[in-house]
């Protein structure tokens, strides 16, 4: 009972590992930063699921082992000729046990990492005062649903996200009264990304008008 519990368990997280993959492939792939054309990747939305499915589907194999392994007697188990008999379902059985593993990896992960996300909170910082956020989408596509957003779905890499910060100094000199900090980070500076993005951010920030820029 105990092992049909956790083979269960095992087999509920691997199918949210394989939504989270699903989602990712959608958002780095599939919607990317093709914002002004027509994605390449578009079959991969209708190929993707029932690929993840069979592989998850390749637990029913080794269920029927395990079925089977329980099912002998202490001094009959596991033979190397009733093996033989099993070569397909065996090797199946593999395959099946090593995706359950990854893919309940993934789903255990996205559940600890949203449980930290959903219950840490930003701390307020004494002398700073923040104006709300402006997110400047770059790409055609998003996730559609608010909840699957919620959840941590939606992947932003492709998106720019703009805070306004005015921080108080006491004993701050006269002449730094207004100085405006334009400070860049995250800006993935990497061969898949694509010039368009950066031109966004250098608009950006010579709207600023900053007297100094930084890039964290």
């Amino acid at each position: 009972m105990l092992v049909r519990a956790l083979f269960v368990a095992f087999t509920i997280l691997a199918l949210l590992g394989d939504l989270r993959i699903f989602l990712f492939v959608l958002n780095r792939v599939v919607f990317g930063d093709h914002k002004h054309e027509q994605s390449p990747w578009q079959w991969l939305i209708f190929v993707l699921p029932p690929l993840l499915i069979a592989l998850t589907a390749l637990f029913w194999p080794l269920g029927t082992w395990i079925e089977w392994i329980l099912g002998t007697s202490l001094g009959k188990r596991v033979v190397p000729a009733r093996i033989e008999d099993l070569p397909w379902s065996f090797f199946l059985a593999k395959i099946g046990a090593a995706w359950l593993i990854v893919a309940a990896a993934v789903g255990i992960h996205w559940i600890i990492n949203r449980i930290h996300i959903l219950t840490t909170r930003d701390t307020p910082l004494k002398g700073v005062r923040s104006g709300p956020s402006v997110v400047v989408p770059l790409r055609k596509a998003h996730i559609p649903f608010a909840s699957l957003r919620r959840l941590g779905a939606h992947n932003d890499l492709y998106d720019i996200e703009v805070t306004r910060h005015e921080i108080f100094i006491d004993d701050l000199p006269q002449s730094f009264d207004g100085f405006r900090i334009a400070f860049l980070t995250d800006t993935h500076v990497a061969s898949f990304m694509r010039r368009g993005f950066y031109r966004e951010i250098v608009s950006r920030v010579n709207a600023f008008d900053p007297d100094l820029v930084l890039l964290g």
